[in-house]
């Protein structure tokens, strides 16, 4: 049940709640916060996490320790956000969501399809590779693992070639073929053949979204990490 509430109060709106595992809220300079308005239904709203208002109450004790910014309960109290800050409209909040939290879903025509367990971080960079063949030995950094559709975690291991190497480490602009890597087009169709579905092709307009989901995750753990940083607890010195 959505307990929080927005009311109108001229051009703003006016935030009053309680929230309980908000991921990422430590360290994060904007907040996205559903609340109820009176009468109309779920909406959310963006918010800058500096507004009087908002207050970090802790962090919450959980198992997972990897996610940057942790579970943080947030209360909000007379919190204003103009009316302009509605992201999408105001009452479907709930579908506006999927939207937002599309990473960790399926866009349409993929839905229907059985998904499987998958590796949550595979990249060139968490690959062991043998010291004088063309192999691979290990898959390591598997504590993102989860239940997905597996060409997302095809389009997060392509996306490196999408991506600029001062952006991640990314591969963008080098001669794959020189370094004995296939281009995306390659990798795809090396893919669909090896899989119990050879022959199959996925569209480009599918991959674009699964690519886009991935940089928008990316970008999110990056923040994360830049935050852990500003505030001295990285786990590394870089």
């Amino acid at each position: 049940m959505l307990a929080t509430t927005a009311v109108l109060d001229g051009d703003h709106y006016v935030i009053d709640g309680h929230q309980w595992f908000i991921t990422g809220a430590d360290g994060a300079a904007l907040a996205i916060i559903m609340a109820k308005v009176p009468d109309v239904g779920a909406t959310m709203f963006l918010a800058d996490m500096r507004s009087p208002g908002i207050r970090l109450e802790r962090n919450m004790d959980t198992l997972d320790t990897c996610v940057p910014g942790g579970h943080g309960v947030l209360c909000f109290e007379g919190l204003r956000v103009r009316a302009s800050a509605v992201l999408g409209e105001v009452g479907p909040g709930f579908r506006c969501a999927q939207v937002r939290l599309s990473p960790a879903r399926l866009p349409p025509g993929l839905d229907t399809e059985p998904g499987t367990r998958v590796h949550g971080d595979h990249r060139i960079d968490n690959l062991t590779y043998h010291p004088t063949e063309p192999r691979v030995l290990a898959v390591i950094g598997g504590e993102l693992s989860t239940l997905a559709h597996p060409l997302a975690e095809l389009a997060y291991h392509l996306m490196a070639r999408r991506v600029a190497p001062d952006a991640f480490g990314g591969l963008k602009g080098h001669e794959l073929a020189a370094l004995g890597l296939p281009g995306e087009a390659e990798q795809l169709t090396r893919y669909f053949t090896a899989s119990a579905e050879g022959g199959r092709a996925v569209s480009p307009e599918v991959m674009d979204y699964l690519m886009a989901s991935n940089i928008f995750r990316m970008t999110a753990i990056l923040q994360g990490i830049l935050a852990r940083h500003l505030r001295g607890n990285a786990v590394a010195g870089d």
